[in-house]
């Protein structure tokens, strides 16, 4: 691994090869479960960082998507929605992070769901703002 994440997490999705998502300076690094780093990913926020891997659509690879603090000290997150390619597709403010979850659809895709302690935001494959 040739990175020195400050946080990092285990991330798996049905269908796919697990993954590990490094976190470390305003970057986050996919990297292979034999330690290969898959891709790099710039992001503007410092710590408090949470992992999801979403599948979308059912048929093709997960999104990865992260909430993380801005500043220790500001009561915001950034929530992050990067396509399979690595691509930022999504990115909104919200209020502080406290959680990241998949949420399994009848047709086999799934939705996510991101709660920031007064609101928690539900996307869903149709949704527009994924610019697919």
């Amino acid at each position: 691994m040739d990175v020195e994440p400050l946080e990092f997490e285990f991330l798996t999705s049905p269908g796919s090869k697990p993954v590990i998502v490094a976190d470390h300076n305003y970057e986050l690094a996919i990297i292979s479960t034999d330690g290969q780093t898959i891709r790099r990913m710039k992001v503007n926020h410092t710590m408090g960082g949470r992992y999801a891997l979403v599948r979308f659509d059912s048929k093709k690879e997960p999104y990865l998507c992260v909430m993380g603090h801005i500043r220790y000290y500001m009561p915001y997150s950034v929530l992050y929605i990067f396509n399979p390619d690595g691509e930022l597709v999504y990115r909104r403010l919200v209020g502080k992070n406290k959680g990241l979850a998949t949420f399994p659809l009848k047709d086999g895709s799934e939705a996510l769901l991101a709660g920031d302690g007064a609101s928690v935001y539900f996307y869903k494959p149709t949704d527009k703002l994924l610019g697919e």
